[in-house]
């Protein structure tokens, strides 16, 4: 790090500008309903990923519920909220119609 860079960091995180920034930022989080495992990765990344690891293919179920499932610990693999394990339910029983449905009109 170059000199001076840690103690303007310092600096900065006490000043008023900041903890506006932060106080914003501390509210936005806690209004948010589905929360992320994502980390700093976006959910295109995800996707992307997921692609280049499965020949192109992408299956949308299955990076949604990577990004919204725990990762370690003990509950690893635990939804991170009942809604969003009521979402990734409502479309698979939605894909699982639409399939019946699409195979009924063939």
């Amino acid at each position: 790090m170059k000199p001076g860079v840690w103690s303007r960091l310092a600096e900065y995180w006490v000043s008023d500008e900041f903890k506006k920034y932060y106080a914003t930022g501390k509210k936005a989080r806690q209004v948010v309903k589905l929360p992320h495992t994502s980390g700093a990765r976006s959910f295109d990344r995800r996707r992307r990923d997921y692609m280049e690891s499965h020949d192109g293919k992408l299956d949308e179920l299955v990076v949604y519920k990577d990004c919204q499932t725990l990762k370690e610990n003990e509950r690893k693999g635990e939804w991170i909220t009942e809604d969003a394990k009521l979402i990734i339910v409502e479309e698979t029983y939605m894909y699982k119609n639409a399939s019946t449905h699409i195979s009924l009109l063939c």
